[in-house]
C-alpha cells in the first residue's frame, strides 16, 4: 500500500512511500527487515487504492489524485530479487496515473531497471543510491544479497546518461566500513561524474532490532558496532560522521543529514524533478533563517508558520484530514499520548496544529530546537525567582534564538549579556 511518508515528514520533501515485500538484499542493519521481516505486498490492494483515490477522503488519496510523487521506498529496495517484477508493474500503473516516482536503491536487476527507465522516458526522476562500503569483500558480509559496489557505480553512471538526477547516501556511515581513504576514492568518483548531493547518516539500532538479528548477522556486524549504534549520545560514530561531512563540505558538496546545523541545497534537485509537488522541510526553514535572520536574533512561531503555509498546497493546509494525526503518532507515541491528555482531543486533523506541537515541544523529534542553531530563550522571573520561557505575544508560544553556528547549549539565557 501507498502510505504517507510520515516517518520522514519535514526531513524528506517526498510526501508518499510504497513498501512491498521483504527485501532480499538482506542488509544486516536494515531497520525495515528487522522491524517487520514477514511483510508482503498486496498488489490487489495497491491497484484498488489507485483506482479509488478520487473518491476517498484520506490524505494519502489526496496526494495520489493530485499527482504527487511516490517514493519506492524507504523500507525496501525496488530492484531486489524479491520485488523487481512487482516494481515494473507498479511503475507502469503509477506513471499512467500521473504519479512520478522517487527511487531509493542499491541497484539490482539491470534488465528491470532498463525497462523502468524506458517507462520513465524523457522525465527526470530522483534516484538515491546508497553506499556504505568501498571494500566489496567487507560489503558481502553485511549486505550479502545486495549488488557490488562496482555495480552501483555503474548504475549511477547509467542513470546520469539517461538524464536522471542522482544523490548518494553514505548511509550508514561507519569508519570501520568506509574509511578516509575510501572517502577519497568516493570523492574522486563523484567529482568525475558531477554528483554534488550527498546524504550521510550514521547507524541507529534499538534493542528490539538487535534481538531480531541472526547469530551470523551479529557476528558480522560485531557487538561493538551494535552497542554503539544503540546509543543516543556523542560516540565515535557521530564524531566520524561530523569529520566526513566537514570534508565533503570543504569540497563543495551539498551535504545533508537529519537536523544538521548548516545551510544545504541538497533538496534542490529533488524539487526540480517534481515541481510544485513536494513538501517543505526543516532544512528549507533553516536555509530561510540563514538568509533572513541575523546571527543572535530571535525567531518567532509566526515566521515559522508563515514559511510552511506559503509552501504547503492551500487545500492541504486549510482542510482537515484524519490521518494528519499519524505524523505525530509515528514520530513519538509518548508525545502523542501527552497531547491527547493535555487537550482532551483524540486526533490532529490540520497541519497547523501539528507544526504547533512540534514547535512547542523541544523533546519532539521534529522540533526546530533539535537543530543546534536554535536555542530556547529563558528569562528570570524575579517575582517567583525561577527561570521561565520567553513567550511571544501573538501565538503565546516559546521564542527561539537563531545562531549562524551550532550551539552546544540548547538554552539561551536572556540575562546572560
Amino acid at each position: 500500500m501507498i502510505t504517507n511518508y510520515s516517518g520522514e515528514f519535514l526531513i524528506s520533501s517526498i510526501p508518499l512511500e510504497l513498501s512491498m515485500n521483504y527485501c532480499s538484499h538482506s542488509c544486516a542493519y536494515c531497520f525495515a527487515n528487522l522491524n517487520n521481516p514477514d511483510r508482503s505486498f498486496d498488489f490487489k490492494a495497491f491497484t484498488k487504492q489507485i483506482t479509488s483515490a478520487n473518491t476517498r477522503k484520506d490524505l494519502a488519496s489526496w496526494f495520489i489524485k493530485n499527482k504527487y510523487p511516490v517514493l519506492i521506498s524507504n523500507k525496501v529496495d525496488p530492484f531486489a530479487t524479491s520485488n523487481r517484477y512487482q516494481t515494473l508493474a507498479v511503475t507502469e500503473i503509477l506513471l499512467q496515473n500521473g504519479n512520478p516516482i522517487a527511487w531509493q536503491t542499491k541497484g539490482g536487476d539491470a534488465v528491470v531497471i532498463s525497462q523502468v527507465l524506458d517507462l520513465i522516458g524523457n522525465a527526470s526522476h530522483h534516484w538515491y543510491i546508497s553506499i556504505s562500503f568501498w571494500n566489496d569483500e567487507l560489503r558481502k558480509k553485511i549486505e550479502p544479497g545486495a549488488p557490488s559496489i562496482q555495480d552501483r557505480l555503474d548504475l549511477i553512471e547509467y542513470l546520469l546518461s539517461k538524464n536522471q538526477k542522482v544523490s548518494i547516501g553514505l548511509n550508514p556511515l561507519i569508519e570501520d566500513w568506509f574509511n578516509l581513504f575510501d572517502l577519497k576514492n568516493f570523492i574522486d568518483f563523484c567529482q568525475k561524474n558531477n554528483i554534488n548531493d550527498i546524504w550521510a547518516e550514521y547507524l541507529h539500532l534499538n534493542h528490539k532490532q538487535e534481538a531480531n538479528l541472526s547469530a551470523k548477522e551479529k557476528e558480522n556486524l560485531t557487538q561493538e558496532i551494535i552497542d554503539i549504534s544503540k546509543k543516543r549520545i556523542i560516540t565515535r560514530f557521530t564524531n566520524y560522521h561530523q569529520e566526513v561531512v566537514g570534508i565533503l563540505q570543504d569540497k563543495g558538496f551539498n551535504t545533508y543529514s537529519m537536523m544538521q546545523p548548516y545551510k544545504s541545497n541538497y533538496h534542490k534537485n529533488i524539487d526540480l524533478c517534481y515541481p510544485n509537488k513536494t513538501l517543505p522541510t526543516l532544512q528549507g526553514f533553516l536555509n530561510w533563517c540563514f538568509e533572513n535572520v541575523p546571527d543572535g536574533e530571535f525567531v518567532y512561531f509566526g515566521e515559522y508558520l508563515d514559511y510552511f503555509e506559503d509552501r504547503f498546497p492551500a487545500e492541504l493546509w486549510n482542510n482537515k484530514f484524519s490521518d494528519v494525526d499519524g505524523y505525530l503518532y509515528t514520530h513519538q507515541r509518548n508525545l502523542h499520548k501527552r497531547w491527547q491528555t493535555e487537550t482532551g482531543q483524540n486526533r490532529i486533523r490540520i497541519f497547523k496544529d501539528l507544526l504547533t506541537i512540534f514547535w512547542n515541544n523541544a523533546d519532539s523529534h521534529r522540533s526546530i530546537f533539535g537543530i543546534p542553531n536554535f536555542q530556547i530563550v529563558l528569562e528570570v522571573d524575579k517575582k517567583n525567582k525561577h527561570l521561565k520561557k520567553v513567550i511571544d505575544d501573538i501565538h503565546h508560544l516559546p521564542v527561539a534564538r537563531f545562531s549562524l553556528t551550532a550551539q552546544e547549549d540548547s538554552i539561551y539565557y536572556l540575562d546572560s549579556e
